[in-house]
C-alpha cells in the first residue's frame, strides 16, 4: 500500500510539473479537469470549498483568463500565485508572489493583480495566459483543477466587440482536448434544456464521457420543482457516465454575513442530510463537497494512470521531430557577424539562382525556367492583341487617338 501511494505520488508529481510548463501543453495535450460555468452558477464558490481558500467571488473577479488551481496536501498553510505566459518574450511582468495567512495581502487581491498584469500587457480584453494558483494546506487534496473564464452571453458598453467570442475560443481551447474532464457547474434554478454549459460540453463530449455535470444552489429550486431535479441527478433525464454530482455553496447573503468555509461545510452536510428530497437519495456519493472533491481526486490519478505511457510516447515523439528539424536547419548561426555571413551567402546563391532560371540555363524539374514562362507570356500577350481590334494599328504617333470599336 506505502508504494503504491508513493508511485501514485510520483505520477502525480510529474503530470503537475507538465502541467505547469507552458511548453509542453502547447505541443501534447495533457490529461486535466476544467470547471466551466456561468458567471452566476456558483462556480466560484465550490472552488473555494474544494480548495478550502477564499477565492475572488465572481462580484470581486470577472476572469479574462484561466487559473490553474494546484492543491497540494501539506502541514503548513501557504500559498503562490505566478503567470503561465504562452510567450517567452513576456516572462518577467509579473513577479510570483508567496504569501501565508499572517500577512495582510489576501489570496483574492494578488489573483487580481496577477491578471491585471496580464491584460494591461497583452493590450486585449481576455487572455489565454494562466494564472497559477498554488495552494497547500491540511484541508488539501493533492489535486489540480482549471477555472475557465465564465460564459459570457453579453458585453458591457466599455467591452470590446468581440469579447463573448473571445472568451466562447478561449474555452473551447480546452474543451476540444480529449484528455480534459469537464466539471459543468449548473445551478438547480435553472432550466436544464436550456443550459448553454451543457450545450457546449455537448459539442465536444457527445457521449457525454468526459462531462462532470455539479448541481448548485438547491437552496433555490422552485417549490414543487425538486422532482425534476431529482430525475436528473439520478440520470432519469439525460446520462452521463461519469455521474452528477450536487453541492451547496455559500451565496452572497452567507459571505456577507462572513461564514466561514468550515461552517459552510458544516450547514452543507446538514443540508443534504434533513431535506427533503435530498434526504432520501440512497446514494450518498453524489452530494456534498467533500464527496466531490474526494471523487475528482481519485479521477485524476486514473487519468494520470490511463494516459501517461501514450503523453510520453507523444512527447518523446515531437523531441525527436525537432531534432530532426535541427539537424536539417544545419549548424545554428550565435553570433552576429555569423548571421551576417549566413544572410549574404544566401543572397548571393538566391541572386545566382534567379539570373540562372532567367537565362534558361538553370535547370529545373517538373517545372519551367522564369526566362521560359516570360517567352510563353509574351507569345500569349501577342496572340491576344493579333486576333483582336488593336492588330489593325500599323504605326503608333505619339500624342494620336485611336478609336476602338467591338464587333
Amino acid at each position: 500500500k506505502d508504494e503504491t501511494l508513493q508511485g501514485n505520488n510520483a505520477l502525480r508529481g510529474f503530470m503537475e510539473q507538465l502541467t505547469t510548463s507552458t511548453n509542453v501543453r502547447k505541443y501534447v495535450e495533457l490529461p486535466m479537469i476544467c470547471v466551466l460555468g456561468d458567471t452566476s452558477s456558483g462556480k466560484s464558490s465550490l472552488l473555494s470549498a474544494l480548495s478550502m481558500v477564499e477565492l475572488p467571488s465572481s462580484h470581486q473577479l470577472t476572469t479574462r483568463c484561466p487559473i490553474l488551481l494546484q492543491m497540494t496536501n501539506s502541514s503548513t498553510e501557504r500559498f503562490c500565485v505566478s503567470v503561465q505566459w504562452s510567450e517567452k518574450e513576456r516572462e518577467g511582468q509579473f513577479k510570483a508572489v508567496e504569501l501565508s495567512k499572517e500577512d495582510g495581502v489576501t489570496l483574492p487581491d494578488v489573483i487580481l493583480q496577477a491578471q491585471k498584469a496580464i491584460l494591461d500587457h497583452t493590450k486585449t480584453a481576455v487572455s489565454s495566459d494562466v494564472i497559477q494558483v498554488q495552494v497547500y494546506g491540511p484541508e488539501c487534496v493533492d489535486l489540480v483543477l482549471l477555472d475557465l473564464p465564465g460564459i459570457a452571453h453579453t458585453r458591457g458598453i466599455e467591452d470590446s466587440e468581440s469579447l463573448v467570442e473571445d472568451i466562447s475560443n478561449l474555452i473551447q481551447m480546452y474543451l476540444a482536448n480529449p484528455r480534459c474532464v469537464i466539471l459543468a457547474v449548473v445551478p438547480a434554478n435553472v432550466d436544464f434544456h436550456n443550459s448553454q454549459v451543457l450545450a457546449m460540453t455537448k459539442k465536444v463530449d457527445p457521449d457525454t464521457k468526459r462531462t462532470i455535470p455539479v448541481i448548485t444552489k438547491p437552496d433555490l429550486i422552485d417549490a414543487g420543482a425538486e422532482g425534476e431535479v431529482i430525475d436528473l441527478l439520478l440520470g432519469r433525464k439525460m446520462e452521463f457516465e461519469l455521474g452528477f454530482h450536487m453541492c451547496k455553496g455559500r451565496g452572497q447573503a452567507s459571505l456577507d454575513k462572513g461564514q466561514s468555509l468550515e461552517e459552510n461545510l458544516e450547514i452543507e452536510s446538514e443540508f443534504f442530510a434533513s431535506e427533503e428530497p435530498w434526504k432520501d437519495v440512497e446514494n450518498r456519493d453524489m452530494f456534498g463537497t467533500v464527496k466531490l472533491r474526494q471523487k475528482l481526486g481519485d479521477l485524476q490519478m486514473k487519468m494520470i494512470r490511463q494516459t501517461i505511457p501514450t503523453v510520453l510516447k507523444e512527447i518523446h515523439e515531437k523531441q525527436q521531430h525537432a531534432f530532426s528539424t535541427l539537424v536539417e536547419m544545419g549548424n545554428l548561426h550565435q553570433t552576429a557577424a555569423d548571421k551576417r555571413r549566413f544572410y549574404q551567402d544566401y543572397c548571393q546563391s538566391y541572386v545566382a539562382n534567379l539570373r540562372s532560371s532567367l537565362s534558361g540555363k538553370g535547370k529545373r524539374i517538373n517545372s519551367k525556367s522564369a526566362a521560359a514562362k516570360l517567352h510563353d507570356a509574351c507569345a500569349d500577350f501577342m496572340k491576344v492583341v493579333r486576333e483582336g481590334s488593336l492588330a489593325t494599328i500599323k504605326t503608333i504617333v505619339e500624342g494620336a487617338q485611336v478609336l476602338v470599336t467591338s464587333s
